[in-house]
């Protein structure tokens, strides 16, 4: 038995964990930043924030998914308010796509494609380090 799933389905679902990812993704990174420029450890955070060390370092990679109250109080001691670590995330979620893998293997074509399907906007990251570098790859 098989199973058609049509374009639109696959797009949904694609849109949905991509949005997740990066939702969790980029709110792991500004905790990070926020907790490094503050000079504190994972362990002095988590202590004084009430969460275990554990949690916090699966929050800064994007895998813990926190409650409103618990990010909260990570907030509070980071001395970030709530309204800057969510700046420029809203609905849309993400705004690009980009693929990393193998010269060759057709990320320039399935990212066109999926990026044409989702209508958004698709970067080729080899273009963004050569003109940021000034090197060629």
């Amino acid at each position: 038995m098989y199973l058609a799933i049509t374009t639109d389905i696959c797009s949904s679902i694609v849109r949905i964990v991509l949005n997740e990812y990066m939702l969790l993704s980029t709110l792991g990174q500004r905790l990070r930043k926020q907790r490094q420029h503050k000079n504190y450890t994972q362990h002095d955070l988590a202590q004084q924030a009430g969460v275990s060390n554990r949690f916090l370092t699966q929050l800064e990679n994007g895998t813990g998914n926190i409650s409103v109250l618990r990010l909260a109080n990570v907030c509070a001691v980071l001395e970030l308010p709530l309204s800057e670590l969510f700046q420029g995330i809203g609905p849309n979620g993400v705004s690009i796509i980009t693929l990393v893998g193998m010269r060759g293997a057709g990320k320039s074509t399935v990212g066109r494609a999926l990026s044409a399907r989702m209508g958004l906007r698709f970067v080729e990251l080899n273009e963004l380090v050569t003109a940021d570098a000034a090197l060629s790859l």
